[in-house]
């Protein structure tokens, strides 16, 4: 690239040229940043000691982008910014462009520095109003707590429906002996277990009320701080995304302290990773001096996190992510016990061993559709025979309208049980080892490469074959 070329912001889309009018400028991706070198860059970062529970997710959802933009426009010496593009796209744009060194034409900088600076003051303060009246509606919501004289050895903190499926086998070990501690914000259990904001009930209620105001308002000037210091004044504008989720946590914390008093002892389970719930889990658990064990609701991430991940013991999936998270924090609290992961992965025990009657299934994914559709258009044209079991968040018409007669499996537990199990990034490919069957990581493109090779440490198993071309499939499957 030239050294006085430009690069345009126009309907959220990346264009490199000169020229903006016709059509002759090139349509960049963000994608194209996805390197060894963009991983290298995002584990080296200088984000230590943030203030807030926030910043591994402002890293995360946030950083990690302006970062792969960084790199996109650092070639260039101008940057322009057209019309019909949102707020957070400009923002993330100008952040790349101010990390990289590129001038900003025209006013586009500082029309979103004011912009994001309302938004953060608006927003935040919306935040601390909302306390009182959410604190209310989550001490009606869900199964009151138990009796605070009952004694339990483990609790076990709850906030999805896949953290619950990891740590089903160790609850039911636990017997009478183990406490189920759910969020019913987006998850609700009441069978088992009791709600956690059932321990903000009684006469101090009120006081739990103002503590919670108390921790908003100091996550309000935390959050804000640490935003700014990830992600420039211009990154204010995330305050939309998180003004509630700041007044929920703070009602968390405190009904989080709450339930510790109550039950001092306990060793402390969670299936939270490394979000807002995982850093203050961890921080809360600790100053309290209690024992809190992460038992992961999805696949560890190889990033560096800036605030570090869940719990004081961190049980892994594969030895290779708990060699490669130990080296990258520098400590040894990640684990890898095969019991243990094998609990995880099927919480059901030894039976989900038994196999099924599809020889191949492949397991789509919501992202990236397209590379879907290309797999499934390359095994159909090799003659390969096999079943797709969709991911949930996706419509069975999408593929049938492009596919007919495709043989789409719905039950799970048919489509795990295949002899061969297909997937480009997933869990299912540890699932269907631990069944003693045989995954295959289908990576056809670099994307779905990097995220196995630098995102997911796990699936560097090498119970796991790699397949790149899709010709090796149709040899794995009928060879």
């Amino acid at each position: 690239m030239s050294s006085d070329s430009s690069i345009l912001l126009k309907d959220n889309s990346f264009y490199s040229g000169d020229r903006w009018e016709g059509a002759d400028h090139q349509l960049m991706d963000l994608d194209e940043c996805f390197t060894a070198d963009y991983f290298e860059l995002a584990n080296s970062h200088s984000f230590s000691n943030p203030r807030s529970d926030y910043a591994n997710e402002v890293f995360l959802y946030y950083w990690l982008d302006v970062l792969k933009a960084k790199l996109l426009v650092s070639n260039f010496s101008l940057a322009v910014v057209g019309k019909g593009n949102s707020v957070k796209q400009r923002a993330l744009f100008i952040s790349a462009c101010n990390e990289a060194g590129v001038k900003i034409a025209g006013f586009a900088s500082g029309s979103i520095y004011f912009l994001s600076v309302i938004l953060g003051l608006f927003f935040s303060l919306l935040c601390l109003l909302l306390v009182a009246p959410l604190f209310v509606y989550l001490l009606v919501k869900g199964k009151s707590a138990s009796a605070s004289s009952d004694r339990f050895d483990e609790i076990y903190l709850i906030r999805s429906k896949a953290a619950l499926q990891k740590a089903s086998k160790s609850i039911g070990q636990s017997g009478e002996r183990g406490l189920i501690v759910y969020d019913p914000v987006g998850f609700s259990y009441e069978d088992e277990g009791v709600s956690i904001y059932a321990f903000l009930k009684g006469r101090s209620a009120p006081f739990s009320l103002l503590s919670a105001l108390a921790r908003a308002s100091r996550d309000a000037l935390y959050f804000s701080f640490d935003v700014i210091s990830i992600l420039g004044v211009s990154g204010l504008h995330i305050w939309r995304d998180y003004y509630l989720r700041v007044a929920h946590k703070a009602i968390f914390e405190v009904a989080l302290q709450r339930l510790i008093k109550c039950y001092p002892e306990a060793d402390y389970y969670s299936g939270d990773k490394e979000d807002r719930f995982a850093v203050l889990e961890t921080r809360v658990t600790h100053q309290a001096g209690v024992v809190l064990t992460c038992l992961p609701h999805g696949l560890e991430y190889g990033y560096k996190f800036p605030s570090g991940v869940c719990g004081s013991r961190f049980y892994t999936y594969t030895p290779e992510a708990a060699t490669l998270l130990s080296a990258l924090y520098g400590r040894s609290s990640f684990v890898y016990e095969e019991g243990m992961a094998r609990a995880m992965l099927l919480p059901g025990g030894a039976a989900n061993n038994s196999s099924g009657s599809l020889t191949c299934c492949f397991f789509t994914e919501p992202r990236d559709p397209g590379v879907n559709y290309e797999i499934i258009a390359g095994l159909l044209a090799d003659g390969v025979k096999f079943a797709v079991k969709l991911h949930p968040l996706e419509d069975e018409r999408d593929y049938l309208s492009r596919f007919s007669g495709l043989n789409i499996v719905v039950d799970y537990d048919q489509a795990i049980s295949a002899d061969f199990c297909l997937a480009r990034k997933s869990t299912v490919l540890l699932e269907s080892a631990a069944r003693g069957h045989q995954p295959v990581a289908v990576l056809i493109n670099n994307k779905d490469r990097m995220y196995v090779d630098h995102v997911f440490p796990s699936l560097q198993s090498d119970q796991i074959i790699r397949v790149e071309h899709l010709s090796q499939v149709k040899a794995l499957v009928q060879g």
